[in-house]
């Protein structure tokens, strides 16, 4: 896979889908297998820890709660006078 300004070249194609959206689609597809093939075999609690736009869904594409049927949580770090 190669990146020529901002687009993938899938193929031997040019692709008109922007890189990053290509890169969220596959992250999310790849991960959502991962944790669904570890499931099938531990049947145990999971979490995972992850960027903000791969928990719910971004630029239409489907986010990892929706993929897996898991809860999310935002965990947000505000110093200084912003905590107040």
């Amino acid at each position: 896979m190669c990146i020529n300004e901002g687009h993938q070249i899938l193929n031997g194609s040019l692709s008109d889908e922007p890189a990053d959206n290509f890169r969220l689609r596959s992250m999310n597809f790849t991960a959502s297998k991962i944790i669904a093939r570890e499931m099938a075999v531990k049947k145990c609690k999971w979490m995972a820890l992850m960027g903000l736009h791969h928990v719910k869904k971004q630029e239409g594409v489907t986010g990892m709660a929706e993929l897996t049927g898991a809860r999310s949580v935002r965990v947000y770090d505000y110093r200084g006078e912003e905590a107040q």
